[in-house]
């Protein structure tokens, strides 16, 4: 990993990151030409996963506004190769977004392989981007009074909806972390999840669900 202080003409921000599932990332490659004529220069990303399920699957933007979107998992990896033309002193912002997982196992990681390189073999960089997965705190509401049967019937629900989907999916894994439940706090509870588009699905004509009404995505 090489710290972008150490580069006159490309800059990236290689810091690690953390991220719940569902939740879109940016980060900017900005590659200068300090030449004084125009040059080429390849850009070339390379994943490499680390996840429970290989089949989940993650998308990436190389483009930069042009559409490029790209699904990959650890069954179907794909490289990126970019190419830019600079003229003398110009400088091009290459974006790449990561849109995380709709859910996944905690500590699943995807790591970006980033490598800058000159057509004229003059300038090489190289990064190396680490997104790792960790899970979200939801607040669900529910009829004041019910909080803990609607907690256990979540629970419940839960262990039944893991043990259908472990049938066909061995990597499965139960959707329900941890709830918190304090008896201060009237008509909701938290729930701690890697997978928030599906507490609802598992919550459906549950009697005293009233929804979730908010998200803490790190």
């Amino acid at each position: 990993m090489v710290a972008e202080s150490e580069y006159e003409w490309v800059v990236f921000d290689d810091s690690p990151v953390r991220s719940s599932c569902g939740k879109t990332l940016s980060m900017l490659l900005t590659v200068k030409n300090i030449q004084t004529e125009k040059r080429n220069f390849k850009v070339k990303i390379v994943p490499n996963f680390k996840q429970n399920d290989p089949k989940v699957s993650w998308e990436i933007d190389y483009s930069g506004n042009e559409g490029d979107m790209v699904q990959m998992s650890p069954d179907d990896p794909k490289e990126i190769d970019k190419r830019l033309e600079l003229e003398k002193r110009a400088i091009r912002e290459f974006k790449i977004r990561v849109d995380t997982p709709k859910g996944g196992s905690m500590g699943d990681t995807l790591n970006l392989h980033i490598s800058v390189e000159s057509e004229d073999d003059i300038h090489h960089a190289s990064f190396l981007k680490e997104i790792e997965l960790i899970p979200i705190i939801m607040a669900v509401k529910t009829n004041v009074g019910k909080e803990f049967e609607v907690a256990q019937n979540l629970v419940n629900q839960d262990k039944r909806d893991y043990e259908e989907r472990l049938v066909i999916n061995p990597s499965a894994t139960g959707e329900i972390m941890a709830i918190m439940s304090p008896y201060e706090l009237k008509g909701y509870f938290y729930l701690e999840t890697m997978h928030p588009d599906r507490i609802t699905y598992i919550a459906k004509k549950m009697r005293n669900f009233k929804g979730v009404v908010n998200e803490y995505r790190p």
